[in-house]
């Protein structure tokens, strides 16, 4: 909490995030200033500052100047930056998929392949809004739904490993948006390594919810 103490010039001193009091008219003058971040949505954190003001004979002036700063939410939903996004992600993806070999004989393999599963979907929700990354959004898709309705236990074998690691790396390495061309690439990635979606390709559809439950 800020408090105000006088100084030796008369004039009334904040002691706290280099704000000062001054005398303003007769009046005890107190500037504040807010600065108001936006995220990639738009949206920003409520700012609370609380200043202790001793009491007066004379009012005391609270001066607030606030500011929104919206540069950053730009940043951030960019083409760009959520191309960046996308390959450092899938790059830990594809790590992650490659590590299911230490635990291909264990009788928790199912909670270490929903780990997978649950960043594929949360890449899935950040590339949501991004028209650019809607192919790699399916590649994503293909990816997920090949663990699904107990798919998660070819997993334990090397090939559906090597193949989601290889279709994630690609994604890591795409500089350029994909294309539909990569996306029937990721599918025959897959398929000729014995693993394919829950249910074909064409039934998920933007509209599907990103919430399914965890692999059984």
């Amino acid at each position: 909490m800020a408090t105000v103490s006088e100084n030796r010039s008369g004039c009334l001193g904040l002691m706290s995030g280099g704000i000062g009091t001054t005398e303003m008219r007769g009046f005890a003058s107190v500037p504040l200033s807010l600065r108001h971040e936006l995220d990639a949505n738009g949206t920003g954190e409520p700012i609370t500052e609380i200043l202790m003001i001793p009491a007066s004979r004379r009012p005391t002036l609270v001066e607030v100047t606030s500011s929104v700063c919206g540069e950053s939410a730009r940043r951030l939903s960019s083409p760009q930056y959520l191309a960046s996004v996308r390959r450092r992600t899938c790059a830990k993806i594809a790590l992650a998929v490659s590590r299911l070999e230490k635990y291909s004989d264990s009788e928790n393999f199912n909670a270490r392949a929903s780990g997978v599963v649950e960043s594929i979907r949360e890449l899935i929700a950040k590339l949501l809004d991004a028209k650019e990354e809607g192919n790699s959004r399916e590649i994503l898709r293909q990816v997920r739904d090949t663990f699904l309705n107990g798919g998660w236990e070819d997993y334990r074998r090397p090939g559906p490993r090597e193949a989601a690691a290889t279709v994630m790396n690609r994604l890591a390495n795409a500089e350029e948006e994909t294309t539909p061309d990569d996306v029937d690439a990721a599918e025959a990635e897959l398929e000729n390594r014995g693993i394919r979606a829950s249910l074909p390709r064409g039934l998920f559809a933007e509209v599907l919810s990103e919430e399914e439950s965890e692999p059984t």
